[in-house]
């Protein structure tokens, strides 16, 4: 948000006429272009990694929800775990505290979470950069409108170390 204040900044400074030389403007509007520019090349390459990462892993371990309401898929310092789950939304996970990895170390970090008329099921998995799996949680419940109205009607089967790899289509 603060290079979009930036950039609408510089461009009423332009407007304006405060700026006479007309060095310093294309000046100005090139230093702003390759800010840019770069910022994007980090965001693509950060997300490139972890895609990387994600595509590599074996299907008998962690996949993403097909339908997932929501997902997450990035490299987080192990302070920056609950914060990090927080961009499930309404499904982030509560266990995911501060402290349960070691501060300034990296992770990968993955988690996923499907909806439907009856349930939620959110997953998680934490990798270090190795690729060693450190953690993962699997939560699903049924909605409590659900089950008062009987329209729950049980699991289909237990949970279960393969619902990591479940990509339920």
């Amino acid at each position: 948000m603060e290079i979009g204040w930036l950039i609408f900044y510089v461009i009423k400074l332009l407007e304006s006429g405060s700026i006479l030389n007309y060095q310093i403007q294309i000046s100005l509007i090139l230093v702003l272009s390759l800010f840019l520019l770069n910022l994007n090349v980090c965001v693509f390459a950060a997300g490139n990694k972890v895609d990387e990462f994600y595509n590599s892993l074996p299907k008998s371990e962690y996949k993403e929800y097909a339908h997932a309401k929501a997902s997450i898929r990035e490299i987080v310092l192990g302070k920056d775990l609950d914060k990090a789950s927080l961009g499930l939304g309404k499904y982030a996970f509560d266990g995911l505290k501060k402290g349960f990895l070691p501060d300034n170390q990296e992770f990968y970090y993955f988690a996923s979470a499907i909806e439907d008329e009856h349930t939620i099921i959110k997953k998680y998995a934490i990798y270090d950069l190795n690729g060693k799996r450190i953690a993962t949680g699997i939560n699903r419940h049924a909605k409590k409108e659900s089950v008062l109205n009987n329209k729950f009607k049980g699991w289909e089967k237990p949970v279960g170390e393969n619902e990591l790899s479940n990509k339920r289509e």
